[in-house]
């Protein structure tokens, strides 16, 4: 068996012991002594990278000298192949960890690899081989879908394990019941949501529809949406925000039965909580129904990555709803509204520098000579720092012997010391609230396109601060069908009502424009005052 094949069948089938390269050790500078061979030093196209992890990031049961090791789990595929920019985060803060002799003095950390493709399954599997090998892992870090932190975390558990998970965002998981030991390096999704509605209300929307994939992250985004339209009187009881309708996709691979009561309630402006996969699949389907041009508007999330608009089956039959070219997805996806937590390596007035001593500026430079450049990725980064400090600490009154499974003091010790973590980071202040989760701004973005056929482009438009207390929009918006021009927001069925300037900027809709930025706090709009 050559040993690409020997890596795919020790990740296949689980064993008391992990068979040569199950767990891939991203671990490659030493805390002396000359510099192993980096791995991605250029950016490496999805299946090269990942052929490289399984070729090159072998490394049995960890480097030698390597005493410190964390389970990591990271989906090169799937809903959310995040992998691809968080491995080389990961591996950046690795390697500045073991080359830093203030942290972690004498010590050395590994984190493995473990693919788990953005599946429950997958990713129980990976747990497996990490529990039954040796050494012991002295915590988790990952994954990045929710899918998967959820019965990781639920599991965990039952080892003494602490997890901080660099990418997982569903509301759910802030349960101290069912998930007690569990952090994550960036907001849950209730925010970035929130957002969609504040969005909605500032532009003076009035008919709103919720879409649905049928998973837990997004049922529990689902319900703080509707929770949030009955706080402020909505679904016809006063708000500006009326929702319409709510459908959950229980076949990402046949929406069209949503697809068509959509068209059937008339409904414009949609919120969309789902994975990418499902994101294309559903708006290649709605595009063919006629659910696209410059009335309708689609809010979803800024993580997805630009693989939205490249065909999941390029072989698929053209006739099928759910076909759509890379051209075809780029002319439907021009116009969207997404958001997320915003993470943007920024430099401060104040010089502040990351633990490694450097700008932010300066970090995402040097990882764009690695790999393509995510949004998401400078939280990867920094979480592994919160790994190293909090080990760091621990070690400071304990044993590297007091490290590994069924150890509740050490866990309860690991659990404290992460809940106290608080520095400047990449990604700006790196610490937790009181859900476990961190807290920040939400950024907007705009899938802009110049003319049909064109590739889409990223523009950060602006920003809703935590809470909605405030709505910025700093850049003109194009709305579906390249219009400039603000929709109307209402189900086709009402009478069309205009809306916006003549130039379609977000300044002729609300009135008011302050050095190019429109800020609504305290203004009302649609009838609602944002404060």
């Amino acid at each position: 068996m050559s040993g690409a094949s020997a890596e795919v069948a020790a990740v296949a089938a689980p064993s008391r012991r992990r068979a040569t390269g199950d767990a891939r050790v991203c671990d490659t500078r030493r805390k002396t002594g000359p510099v192993a061979p980096v791995l991605l030093l250029q950016p490496v196209p999805p299946l090269l990278l990942l052929l490289l992890l399984l070729l090159l990031g072998v490394a049995g049961n960890g480097v030698a000298g390597a005493n410190l090791t964390i389970a990591g789990f990271f989906p090169m595929e799937g809903g959310w192949p995040a992998g691809l920019f968080a491995v080389p985060a990961m591996q950046m803060a690795v390697e500045d960890i073991n080359a830093n002799a203030s942290v972690l003095a004498g010590h050395r950390l590994s984190v493995l690899f473990h693919d788990d493709k953005c599946s429950p399954g997958t990713g129980m599997r990976g747990l497996i081989n990490y529990l039954n090998a040796e050494p012991e892992v002295a915590g988790i870090f990952g994954g990045g879908c929710s899918s998967v932190c959820m019965p990781l975390a639920e599991t965990a558990r039952y080892w003494d394990l602490v997890q901080l998970s660099w990418g997982c965002s569903s509301p759910s998981l802030r349960s101290r019941d069912r998930f007690p030991y569990f952090y994550s390096a960036v907001d849950h999704e209730i925010g970035a949501a929130q957002a969609w509605l504040r969005l909605s209300e500032a532009f003076g929307f009035k008919d709103v529809a919720t879409v649905r994939e049928n998973q837990d992250l997004f049922a529990a985004v689902e319900e703080e949406l509707h929770a949030d339209l009955l706080r402020a009187g909505g679904s016809g009881s006063g708000s500006p925000l009326t929702l319409v309708t709510a459908e959950t996709i229980t076949d990402k691979q046949s929406p069209g039965t949503v697809v068509a009561k959509l068209a059937n309630q008339r409904v414009t402006v949609m919120l969309l909580a789902m994975y990418e996969d499902a994101a294309q699949l559903f708006l290649c389907a709605a595009s063919k129904a006629g659910l696209t041009g410059s009335d309708f508007v689609y809010f979803g999330f800024s993580w997805w990555s630009d693989t939205l608009v490249t065909p999941l089956n390029p072989d698929c039959d053209p006739s099928e709803p759910t076909c759509c070219t890379a051209q075809q997805l780029s002319d439907i996806v021009a116009g969207m509204l997404l958001t997320a937590a915003d993470y943007t390596p920024r430099d401060t007035a104040a010089g502040d520098r990351s633990p490694a001593g450097e700008l932010p500026s300066a970090w995402r430079e040097r990882f764009e000579q690695r790999a393509t450049y995510d949004s998401f990725a400078p939280p990867v980064y920094d979480a592994v720092w919160a790994w190293a400090f909090t080990l760091d600490a621990f070690l400071a009154d304990h044993s590297v012997d007091e490290l590994g499974f069924n150890k509740p003091a050490s866990r309860d010790a690991l659990y404290g010391l992460m809940r106290g973590q608080d520095f400047f980071g990449v990604s700006g202040q790196f610490s937790f609230k009181d859900d476990n989760f961190r807290t920040g701004a939400q950024m907007v973005v705009n899938l802009q396109q110049t003319a049909a056929g064109q590739p889409v482009t990223r523009v950060n438009v602006g920003t809703v601060s935590e809470k909605g207390a405030n709505v910025a929009i700093d850049q003109n918006l194009v709305w579906g069908g390249r219009a400039t021009a603000r929709p109307a927001g209402e189900r086709l069925a009402a009478a069309a009502a205009g809306g916006g300037g003549d130039d379609g900027s977000v300044g002729a809709i609300v009135g008011g424009v302050v050095a190019g930025v429109v800020v609504l706090a305290g203004v009302v709009v649609g009838g609602i005052v944002l404060t």
